[in-house]
């Protein structure tokens, strides 16, 4: 998880003058500069603002970078974790994290866009498919629920295309009642364009009983009911998620239901106000979430219990 980029497109010494610096932006793209010696020991960093800035000051492009530099850059180590990563890109001032050694040697580089689209590769998702379906009735005697077609192919083959399509490389699917239909439509996944492992319950654990199965890891996992077809970008909400610092995360609904009366509003005998058919709007859980796994650790192996 922890992979930084190469630097030595981004690197220049202090030999570079400011109008070096500029191309060397425009062709790197990156908006970010190492001023660093022939040794690669750090000396400072250029972002795009520090140069419209230092431009204003110096009004010299042939002046030295040294002239404008940022002398005292936020680097971090080689060993850093992913978390101390994300605080530091989440006030979104940040957009690149030098990799220097004890010896203040720049290795390599950590770029906020990079991270993030890591960050989201290796994320997984989670789809709890081992309800009964009861409220069904009789559509899921013999059929589980994520399996009932919709639009010519069932519930769930909408959600795993929707997260093969998002990127997603791994998908669990907790199963339990009628197992089998679900295992044998979809098998590993390869045909679907996304690896696929079942999490088998044998009894129902809820939501966050199957979350304690889930595999360790250091990166965030989409949590999705079987029977919950939308349109949510489940990589909107792994960045806002990692931008809030969350250790879970909910995708809501707004819901709106109207009075069909005019409603009153009194203080005793007085009327206050009156308002036509109001309308009340609040946000529903819509059955889709990002948690951490440090979760698991408040989850006991085999509790069935449920995030809500």
């Amino acid at each position: 998880m922890k992979t930084y980029s190469n630097a030595d497109d981004i690197i220049i010494t202090t030999e570079y003058s400011i109008a070096d610096a500029i191309e060397r932006l425009n062709v790197t793209g990156r908006m970010f500069l190492i001023i660093a010696d022939e040794n690669r020991t750090l000396m400072g960093n250029l972002t795009d603002g520090d140069l419209r800035k230092g431009m204003l000051k110096v009004r010299d492009l042939n002046v030295s970078v040294s002239a404008i530099m940022n002398t005292s850059p936020i680097t971090v180590p080689p060993e850093v974790s992913h978390d101390h990563i994300a605080q530091i890109f989440a006030n979104g001032q940040i957009k690149a994290l030098p990799v220097v050694d004890d010896n203040g040697i720049v290795l390599g580089c950590f770029f906020e866009n990079d991270f993030r689209e890591h960050l989201f590769a290796a994320s997984d998702i989670m789809i709890m498919a081992g309800g009964f379906g009861m409220r069904m009735g009789d559509l899921t005697r013999d059929i589980p629920k994520p399996m009932l077609p919709v639009d010519g192919k069932p519930m769930l083959e909408h959600i795993i295309g929707m997260a093969a399509s998002q990127g997603f490389r791994r998908c669990y699917i907790s199963v339990h009642y009628l197992a089998e239909q679900i295992m044998d439509h979809f098998g590993d996944g390869r045909d679907f364009g996304i690896d696929i492992e079942y999490i088998r319950e044998d009894k129902p654990l809820g939501t966050g009983g199957s979350i304690k199965r889930l595999p360790p890891g250091d990166t965030p996992v989409v949590v999705t009911n079987a029977d919950i077809i939308s349109k949510v970008n489940y990589k909107s909400m792994i960045h806002y998620h990692v931008l809030t610092k969350a250790m879970a995360t909910i995708a809501t609904h707004e819901h709106s239901m109207q009075n069909p009366f005019g409603v009153i509003e009194a203080d005793g005998i007085r009327i206050k106000s009156l308002k036509e058919k109001p309308v009340w709007r609040t946000n529903v859980n819509a059955g889709v979430y990002v948690v951490d796994r440090a979760v698991q650790d408040f989850i006991n192996t085999d509790e069935n219990i449920d995030i809500t």
